[in-house]
């Protein structure tokens, strides 16, 4: 049985770490294909990819913007 971390409790976290800069999208990446094939928590996944789809949307409002 593989162990499991919790990394975060919300997408909001997540995203805030995004925003900021204090942590890269394609370490996000990493961390989403860590959590569903290597920890095996899928929860964690949904958490993850929740995260990377409001920031992504969020980086399409911006441009839209400019």
């Amino acid at each position: 049985m593989p162990r499991k971390r919790i990394l975060y409790s919300s997408p909001e976290e997540l995203l805030n770490e995004l925003i900021t800069g204090s942590r890269s999208i394609k370490n996000v990446y990493i961390m989403r294909l860590r959590a569903r094939n290597l920890y095996e928590d899928e929860e964690q996944f949904e958490i993850i990819d929740a995260a990377l789809k409001m920031y992504q949307a969020s980086r399409k409002i911006k441009s839209i913007d400019l």
